[in-house]
């Protein structure tokens, strides 16, 4: 009898339980009387902050690590080049002809490494530092590495708008080369007015400061650290009006990948040379269409790169810059320039948009 009381006992207390749980209190209104109501919103703040602090610097180490990697790389492609573009410009063909097709151009002084050292008709083999190979003609490069593995070399010189003259001395000498806008040279002296960059053959040449930057030996180009976005619609804006030549890369003429190649890379912005990878550059932006099939383009931001397909919609054929309302800076095709163009007055190249691109977390400010 005992044990049952017992049992009784415990069975009550359960039922206890179990009374409270289907009693009219419930958790929230337990909470609501225990926890203070600015509790929460001091959670969510302190949440923040905690990300903040372990996450950002997490980013941007693995942001700056990508850059320092690529620097890395076209360092270790300098040390090992054995070839350099001795011409202003030359075009890399996909066989050893002129007649075959361009695949990109290269500028002055731009190191490259033989595939082969057998010559082929007058072409030899070569890779450029992003990996792209091809043929180019041997009239326009040298095998002598003075100008870019030189031991008295001390800082890097990037020539940032329109073509720079290398004289023969320092005030007012003989233009021994031109260097287009792009051009990475090499000097071993520098003041606050001229350079001093070496040359093949042990000649030295001099550059006044304007339009070049200068760094260090070991540096990446310089970003601009604000208004990236102005910076390089300006640096597009360069070549408003300049010849449209498909796969050109100069004020001579040029085509908008091109364009984008330099404006980005002047700037310390990595950036492909291929439209094709330039079309996965950046991040993505979606956009609707109406029911003529137009797309909107209210949500772009100056410097988005719009990119246009061909007649199919399958193949990637054209590129351009966005500059706000229905403005793009745009070349291809029968057009003799590069040209502000009208998307709306344009409709069959509006219709043909198919994938818009954002290089910047910020964009030019509209007041």
């Amino acid at each position: 009898m005992k044990k049952q009381n017992v049992f009784v006992k415990n069975q009550k207390d359960k039922d206890k339980n179990l009374d409270f749980v289907k009693s009219e209190y419930n958790i929230n209104e337990i909470d609501k009387k225990k926890v203070p109501a600015w509790l929460f919103p001091l959670f969510f703040i302190l949440l923040i902050l905690a990300l903040l602090i372990f996450l950002l610097p997490k980013y941007i180490n693995i942001y700056q690590t990508k850059s320092e990697e690529q620097n890395s790389i076209q360092n270790d492609f300098l040390i090992n080049a054995n070839a350099v573009v001795q011409s202003k410009y030359a075009r890399i063909y996909n066989n050893p002809s002129v007649e075959g097709n361009t695949i990109i151009t290269v500028l002055f002084n731009e190191p490259l490494k033989l595939i082969s050292e057998k010559k082929e008709n007058g072409f030899y083999a070569v890779k450029t530092y992003d990996g792209i190979e091809g043929y180019i003609q041997e009239k326009n490069i040298t095998f002598d590495l003075n100008s870019i593995q030189s031991d008295s070399i001390t800082n890097q010189v990037i020539v940032v708008n329109g073509d720079k003259s290398i004289l023969s001395d320092a005030s007012n000498g003989n233009i021994m080369a031109v260097a287009p806008m792009g051009s990475i040279l090499y000097a071993d002296y520098v003041t606050e007015q001229v350079v001093r960059v070496v040359l093949p053959d042990n000649q030295i040449g001099w550059l006044n400061r304007e339009n070049v930057v200068v760094f260090s030996i070991n540096e990446k180009i310089p970003a601009a650290e604000e208004k990236q976005a102005d910076i390089f619609t300006s640096s597009a804006l360069k070549f408003l009006n300049v010849p449209y030549i498909p796969f050109g890369l100069s004020l001579d003429g040029i085509d908008m990948p091109g364009v984008i190649y330099l404006a980005a890379y002047t700037n310390g912005l990595d950036m492909p040379r291929l439209i094709e990878e330039q079309a996965e550059s950046g991040y993505q932006i979606s956009f609707e269409r109406d029911t003529d099939n137009f797309p909107y383009i209210e949500g772009f931001k100056v410097g988005d790169l719009l990119f246009f397909s061909d007649s199919s919609g399958k193949k990637i054929e054209s590129v351009g810059v966005f500059f706000g309302e229905d403005n793009i800076l745009y070349g291809f095709g029968n057009q003799s320039k590069i040209e502000i163009v009208s998307l709306n007055s344009n409709e069959k190249l509006f219709k043909e948009l198919q994938v818009v691109r954002r290089l910047f977390e910020y964009v030019i400010s509209e007041d």
